[in-house]
């Protein structure tokens, strides 16, 4: 059984990653956790010198924001299949 608060946080952390553990949107998991990882290394490879900007603050938001939006889905998605 899979738990879904674990479940939550695993795709918070890394969004899609909750959804192929739970074996459901599979290939949408994928493409977000390969997207996800793909964004994170240009982020790193694209470098400013570490001054943030306001477009950046505001990207960091939906980004979290993002994420918050995954966990919920994935962590609603295993309380289903918990019968919870």
């Amino acid at each position: 059984m899979k738990r879904p608060l674990v479940v939550g946080l695993l795709n918070f952390f890394l969004p899609g990653l909750g959804y192929i553990i739970l074996g459901k949107r599979i290939v949408f998991g994928w493409l977000i956790l390969v997207s996800g990882v793909g964004l994170v290394i240009l982020s790193f490879a694209y470098d400013t010198g570490g001054e943030m900007t306001t477009p950046d603050i505001i990207g960091a938001a939906l980004s979290i924001l993002m994420s918050f939006a995954f966990a919920y889905d994935a962590y609603q998605i295993a309380q289903e299949e918990a019968g919870v």
